[in-house]
């Protein structure tokens, strides 16, 4: 039985596709490493944000904000390495069960800050593959806030790629923002 879901490989691609046919810039690490990373933890405070401000209406933007989190970190794997991923996940402890997965969010994405803010010290010692992996451990991490808080993280990204292919190109933004 085929699944119709694309695979975590197939997203990066497209997450790059749409970044390249936009205007922006594909991640590199000599040029933008950094920057795209900081997008990352934003679209995370902006989740934290999300949660902050609102007790629980209709539409909710913290699965967009986990998809575009995952996005920015897909752009960053596809766009720097392609399709060479790192094979070592480190140990997880096995998350505890949360009666309200929203409460704390602070707390639910700390680890996931935590694996991108390493990321930027292994970029600052030139050390890729620990950044590699510390970005792939933010994705893990990423997928696993979703699943707690109900929400299908592939689906997301899939409707939040379609959004951001029918955007102009660089969409009001300047060409060293993105």
């Amino acid at each position: 039985m085929g699944s119709t879901e694309p695979t975590v490989h197939e997203l990066a691609k497209r997450c790059r596709d749409i970044t390249e046919a936009n205007g922006f810039q594909v991640p590199d690490w000599e040029t933008n490493f950094v920057h795209k990373t900081a997008y990352a933890l934003t679209e995370l405070d902006e989740a934290v944000d999300y949660v902050a401000a609102v007790t629980g209406s209709g539409d909710d933007p913290l699965e967009e904000e986990l998809a575009d989190t995952a996005i920015r970190i897909l752009d960053l794997l596809g766009g720097i390495w392609g399709d060479k991923w790192c094979s070592r996940v480190e140990k997880r402890r096995p998350h505890s069960t949360r009666t309200s997965p929203y409460q704390p969010i602070q707390v639910l994405v700390w680890p996931i800050v935590g694996h991108l803010c390493k990321c930027l010290e292994a970029y600052r010692h030139e050390n890729q593959r620990e950044a590699q992996q510390r970005l792939e451990l933010a994705l893990l991490e990423t997928f696993r806030v979703a699943d707690l808080v109900g929400c299908n993280l592939t689906e997301e990204i899939v409707k939040k790629c379609v959004k951001n292919e029918g955007r102009p190109k660089l969409h009001g933004k300047s060409r060293n923002e993105g």
